[in-house]
């Protein structure tokens, strides 16, 4: 496969339309000590350009594991089509009210009652590096690759 733009994208894209409608992702992350910590995490419903949104407090252990390594996992699964991704990249932390209003829904106060007023919510994004997927077709599981700097 060629090493264009457009396939990266078209990559992309397929990863969006595997993981649409699958609310909750395993968000894994790196300790301190070096062990690994997973949670689950609702991802933000918006365009992937890149990355993945996640709403989160400030004072988390997941915010403190990824200042000091902001290498992150997400997992995530959709067993009745039999469709499994994982996706891996970098997390940031962004205090940016404007892109909170604009993902922010009502099925959040779930999680967070105080909804934006509170001043320790903010969003992680991911910037997406690499990916695997799996899916089962006529009982043939087929496995995908990719990453955002090379071939898929």
């Amino acid at each position: 496969m060629s090493t264009t733009t457009e396939t990266i994208a078209q990559e992309v894209e397929r990863l969006a339309e595997l993981i649409k409608g699958i609310r909750i992702a395993m968000m894994t992350t790196v300790s301190r000590d070096g062990s690994l910590s997973s949670r689950p995490m609702a991802t933000q419903d918006s365009p992937i350009d890149g990355g993945l949104w996640f709403f989160t407090y400030i004072d988390t252990t997941k915010v403190e594991d990824v200042k000091d390594e902001s290498a992150v996992s997400l997992t995530y699964e959709n067993p009745l089509e039999s469709v499994y991704v994982s996706l891996s990249g970098r997390a940031v932390l962004v205090k940016d009210r404007k892109q909170m209003e604009k993902l922010w829904h009502e099925d959040l106060l779930e999680w967070f009652p105080d909804g934006l007023n509170n001043p320790q919510l903010a969003l992680l994004r991911v910037e997406i590096e690499r990916w695997s997927y799996w899916t089962v077709d006529a009982s043939v599981i087929s496995e995908h690759r990719g990453d955002m700097k090379r071939p898929c």
